[in-house]
């Protein structure tokens, strides 16, 4: 499952555009449309129909291409290489994973929120710790990082088998909201009432 993890890791790093497409920035699909545009007209200039392009169409073609997926698949993958350098081969998820749910049903948010974000600086694709994390920001009223962290998980591989519990927590956040809006507009009638009162005392 590592293995497959890794593979995949790689494969979204060396296409332009798919690992922002992952992680939820659209604009990633148009890079990796122009570079796969780029590279069929490439490919087709040069070894399939050459006569039906001008001859200086293929080096610029193939400038182009070589200088989107260095300015944007390269960095991926230099960063890919060195995060997993510095992984601990030794790293224990699913101890540290524990031991930040024992944190979070002790109360301990800060110590929680630390370990889980230990996990997904280590393994962006812990669903489990994703998952926690945007559950601990809502029992924080954190409305905002919540959502984010729930896109994030649905940008994720392997999310789909907490599809429930994400739907569950995406109605608690809007049942949330609901919530303070009424006791907004319910002290905001009190306060009218209050004035109203002290106005006819006063009169």
């Amino acid at each position: 499952m590592r293995a497959l993890t890794t593979g995949f890791r790689v494969l979204q790093c060396a296409w332009p555009g798919l690992s922002r497409l992952w992680r939820g920035q659209f604009w990633g699909l148009l890079l990796a449309l122009v570079f796969a545009w780029g590279l069929l007209l490439g490919t087709l200039s040069t070894w399939m129909w050459p006569e039906w392009f001008r001859p200086g169409l293929r080096p610029v073609v193939w400038l182009g291409v070589s200088l989107l997926w260095c300015g944007t698949s390269l960095p991926e993958l230099l960063r890919l290489i060195r995060r997993t350098s510095r992984s601990s081969p030794t790293f224990d998820s699913m101890g540290l994973f524990c031991q930040a749910q024992g944190e979070y049903l002790r109360g301990n948010w800060e110590q929680a929120r630390q370990l889980l974000r230990q996990l997904t600086a280590e393994d962006a694709t812990d669903v489990d710790a994703q998952l926690l994390l945007a559950t601990l920001h809502r029992h924080l009223g954190e409305k905002r990082q919540a959502l984010k962290q729930l896109d994030r998980l649905e940008a994720t591989l392997g999310w789909s088998k907490w599809q429930l519990e994400i739907a569950r927590e995406r109605d608690m956040l809007a049942s949330d909201e609901r919530d303070e809006e009424e006791n907004a507009a319910a002290d905001s009638g009190e306060s009218a009432t209050r004035r109203s009162s002290s106005r006819s005392e006063a009169a």
